[in-house]
């Protein structure tokens, strides 16, 4: 009875094991091409027409304190920004949020914005995203 009972407990070990493994087998790094996303790098491109508004929608969660921050600026002289804030769909605290940033286009040209999403204190450390956008204005 005593054999019985190990070989059972051992089985079931092994079944454990197993589903555990093919729990870990799946991987949270996107590598999709189609949606311009790569790991934590994902990146788009617009196209405006001069006088026209644009904005940038980035999903965001502020209670994580990880928030979209512009590493690299448009050409002033083909886009301005004219301001950013954060829109919230939710009550619910640590619901995400959308980091919106709006701009305005100047004249023709073509330009690249860069946002990191970091912690603002953590200076040393790199950015867990990276959102790359071109930019074409047309006439």
């Amino acid at each position: 009875m005593r054999g019985r009972f190990t070989a059972v407990a051992v089985l079931l070990a092994l079944v454990l094991v197993a589903a555990m493994l093919v729990g870990c087998g799946g991987t949270s790094d996107k590598k999709t091409t189609d949606d311009k996303e790569v790991g934590n790098i994902t990146g788009e491109s617009k196209t405006v027409k001069v006088g026209e508004d644009m904005t940038i929608e980035l999903e965001t969660n502020p209670s994580t304190g990880y928030d979209w921050k512009v590493t690299t600026e448009p050409d002033p002289a083909i886009l301005k920004l004219n301001g950013d804030s954060i829109e919230t769909g939710s009550t619910l605290p640590g619901a995400p949020s959308t980091h919106v940033f709006r701009y305005k286009a100047l004249k023709a040209g073509k330009t690249t914005i860069v946002y990191d999403y970091v912690r603002s204190w953590e200076t040393d450390q790199p950015p867990v995203k990276t959102h790359t956008v071109a930019v074409e204005v047309t006439e």
